[in-house]
């Protein structure tokens, strides 16, 4: 199984583990994932445009 995939089925684990310093329990709550504009991120699109972003991103945990 490929890991979109069970992220899409399973979901993504909303844990704490502290000895590595991640804690995704944001993920479970209702405002918890921030929807970034991803063409923006990846350099396919210009900050000052003004259109409605197409492709979206979220962060789910940073190390």
């Amino acid at each position: 199984m490929r890991l979109r995939e069970f992220l899409l089925t399973v979901g993504f684990p909303a844990v704490r583990l502290g000895v590595v310093g991640i804690d995704t329990r944001h993920v479970r709550a209702e405002d918890g994932l921030e929807p970034f504009d991803a063409d923006e991120i990846y350099g396919n699109r210009h900050r000052d445009d003004d259109s409605l972003p197409k492709n979206f991103c979220f962060t789910v945990a940073t190390r």
